[in-house]
């Protein structure tokens, strides 16, 4: 299964600038809700509207490089006195969400040695390096899932689903991963860049059904490191809350109204 790069990048619903939300082109017929980031900019810096919790060495756009992914990225990355783990997540207008569909790219910084990386959601509560929530990860053990609450940086908490063995998983290359909280219902599907075809191929897929964390909460991404001058990038992320989580939204203090659509997952 393939995906093309410029059909995921598409035109935003609603862009994510200077940590606003603003309307932009509509993806589709149908209004579509979208919290959009491609962590281009500032360099050296994270955008207006998101917040680092416990400060890794770097946390901040930087040039990324790796075949199939843009020039610059968010990278998170532990230093010699840096936190094991860290969550840069989205705090501005409408940041309380519950179900929701998206995707990202994202990719290790140098070897992925006791390290994992991927996306948090219906997150309310960070103490140390323990993030409650669901967590769409990839790891070290050339695996990707979904876990509960994940606690260390080799513990991923509760493990709810998990893909030994993806085709084509490299750490040396840009992957992408689309996910899915919708109620109980979690699912994941894993793509890595295809430089020859210059394509997204599907490879592997991970679904669990979980209700512990049944109401609203943050969106963010999570790097957990066991070396130092280990972590990750992320660039081009899409989150886009379904009908039953975001009916009303505020920009820039209007209360605006908008007809939603479920987003399909390629």
């Amino acid at each position: 299964m393939q995906a093309n790069r410029a059909g995921f990048r598409g035109m935003a619903a609603i862009a994510l600038s200077a940590g606003v939300l603003s309307f932009g082109a509509a993806r589709d017929a149908a209004a579509t809700l979208l919290i959009e980031q491609d962590f281009q900019s500032p360099v050296d810096s994270i955008p207006d509207g998101w917040t680092a919790f416990n400060e890794m060495a770097t946390q901040s756009i930087k040039s990324w490089g790796y075949a199939g992914a843009p020039a610059n990225g968010l990278k998170m990355v532990r230093g010699a006195a840096g936190s094991q783990s860290g969550v840069v997540y989205y705090s501005g207008a409408g940041a309380t969400l519950t179900n929701v569909t998206g995707s990202v790219l994202l990719g290790v910084s140098g070897s992925i040695s006791s390290s994992s990386a991927g996306v948090l959601v219906r997150n309310t509560t960070l103490s140390g390096n323990t993030a409650n929530g669901y967590y769409f990860f990839i790891r070290d053990t050339n695996s990707f899932g979904i876990s509960r609450s994940p606690d260390t940086h080799t513990t991923e908490g509760t493990v709810l689903a998990e893909d030994f063995t993806p085709s084509n998983f490299s750490i040396t290359t840009a992957m992408k991963m689309e996910f899915s909280a919708i109620g109980s219902a979690l699912s994941a599907k894993l793509y890595a860049w295809d430089s020859v075809g210059s394509n997204w191929d599907e490879i592997g897929a991970v679904s669990a059904t979980d209700t512990t964390f049944a109401g609203g909460g943050r969106v963010g991404l999570r790097v957990g490191s066991g070396n130092t001058n280990r972590g990750a990038y992320f660039s081009d992320l899409e989150v886009i809350p379904e009908p039953a989580s975001v009916g009303l939204l505020i920009v820039a203090g209007a209360a605006v109204w908008r007809r939603m659509r479920p987003r399909r997952m390629k």
